[in-house]
């Protein structure tokens, strides 16, 4: 997500947003709630058609987003990649070239090869060898990395059909397959589950399958969107934003899922383990609430769900799982992102605990201890007066918000006092108070003398008007 980071990236990354618009709109208008008039069959043919074509240009926009040496070259690649995936995945396995979305990760892998120079090798001459080795990689890694997502994901379709049975299909252990399902979807692969599910599964474990998975696609995946977005940059909020306004308007259309579960498992891997985390808790709620199933398994995403065959926004006994879909993911992401802030906290605290590799203590060398108040009190030029009392050293600072009281506490064993309305800060420093006040008192004079020489040496004397 570094890329997006820059303003000129930030806004190419919003034009995946335009096929993906145009598929919705293009799937809305040839349903047949729309047009019915239209056959059956010119209907799936002109509706595979617009899938293909519209993915084909969210590879070219996914593409356009990494920086590379060679534009052009880049996406003629890229284009070329996915016309050539897209007949070898229906040549091989016709049932999933309905929704292509593995041709669009595989073919923009011939970026990897495409990276712009480092600044070493900006240096090197060129040759003829280079730019064809470059050529051919970049021609040879959207086919490698087909054959192995298509094995990999060949054989999860393989673990399923051998692990499902009638004793697993009955017990609460087929709560797996709910994110196993949305890991295949995530890649257009999720018929395999459906076709199975529809004879194995018992009644109620069917039922809380298949609420899992249309609930956490049509409401948790915009619902952990638009939390993500709270807690990220300006510039990554706006993509966000839209990413989860196309989940909501193609939460029904099973290539525009799976895009978008695709960039979510690339661009953020933490939400998408909170997002099949989020569907087995939904999976055992539906199960013990006994809720009537949204959908039939058979029709779950075959290729797109029939909206109207859906009944879950206005049933009675679903209220309770649906607000739970939409909670539960929210409340999931917004602990792992406190757990994962708190920890990078510690984790600097625990650097700012030390100096040039010494840890500070209240034992450690006076040179060291005037280095950790500097430090702490956002430098020389923030200290206002020092003065002591006893053992106990008062330092006044100018701004409070450059002052970092945890590194001050590891100065002292005893609690450090803090005046907020003389914004002055108090430190037990035993026997040593009196030798740091003075060292610190007379870094502090050096830095007024040296200022002033520079003010007195650099001053030049002005004329006045009249003496010109």
């Amino acid at each position: 997500m570094r890329r997006l980071q820059n303003h000129s990236y930030q806004q190419r990354s919003l034009l995946i947003f335009l096929p993906l618009v145009l598929l919705i709109i293009a799937s809305w208008t040839l349903s047949a709630r729309i047009s019915p008039s239209v056959p059956e069959e010119l209907r799936v043919y002109a509706l595979l058609i617009c899938r293909t074509f519209a993915l084909s240009l969210c590879a070219i926009t996914i593409a356009m987003i990494v920086p590379v040496h060679n534009r052009a070259l880049q996406l003629i690649i890229t284009a070329l990649s996915y016309v050539m995936l897209t007949v070898m995945l229906a040549k091989i396995d016709p049932v999933n070239i309905i929704s292509p979305v593995l041709c669009v990760l595989c073919s923009t892998a011939s970026t990897l090869a495409l990276l712009p120079r480092s600044r070493h090798s900006r240096f090197i001459p060129r040759n003829i060898k280079r730019t064809i080795f470059e050529i051919a990689l970049a021609l040879c890694l959207p086919f490698i990395s087909m054959f192995f997502a298509f094995g990999l994901l060949s054989q999860i379709g393989a673990f399923v059909e051998f692990t499902f049975s009638q004793s697993i299909g009955k017990s609460l252990y087929s709560s797996i397959y709910a994110p196993i399902y949305l890991v295949l979807q995530t890649f257009g692969f999720q018929y395999t589950i459906a076709d199975i599910a529809s004879s194995n599964y018992h009644s109620s474990i069917i039922d809380a399958f298949t609420n899992a998975v249309v609930l956490t696609t049509m409401l948790s995946l915009p619902s952990i969107i638009i939390a993500k977005s709270f807690f990220t940059e300006k510039t990554t909020r706006l993509f966000l934003t839209f990413l989860a306004c196309t989940c909501v308007l193609g939460g029904s259309i099973g290539s525009v899922v799976s895009l978008i579960l695709l960039l979510v498992l690339v661009l953020w891997p933490g939400t998408y383990f909170v997002l099949l985390s989020s569907s087995v808790v939904l999976f055992y709620i539906s199960y013990y609430l006994g809720c009537d199933a949204i959908i039939q398994s058979v029709a779950l995403y075959n290729p797109d769900l029939n909206l109207g065959s859906l009944d879950f926004v206005f049933s009675q006994d679903l209220r309770v799982l649906n607000a739970l879909s939409i909670i539960i993911p929210i409340f999931a992401l917004t602990i792992g992102i406190f757990l994962k802030r708190d920890k990078e906290f510690k984790r600097r605290q625990l650097e700012g605990n030390t100096i040039a590799g010494y840890k500070i203590t209240p034992n450690s060398p006076i040179d060291l201890q005037i280095v950790c108040i500097l430090r702490s009190v956002g430098g020389i030029s923030n200290i206002s007066h020092i003065e002591n009392q006893g053992s106990l050293l008062y330092i006044y600072v100018k701004s409070t918000k450059l002052v970092q009281s945890a590194n001050l506490h590891l100065l002292s064993s005893k609690k450090i006092i803090f005046d907020r309305h003389r914004q002055f800060y108090s430190i037990d420093l035993s026997i040593r108070c009196k030798t740091i006040e003075m060292k610190l008192k007379q870094l502090c004079s050096d830095v007024v003398s040296s200022s002033s020489f520079n003010l007195l040496t650099n001053s030049v004397t002005m004329t006045r008007g009249h003496e010109l």
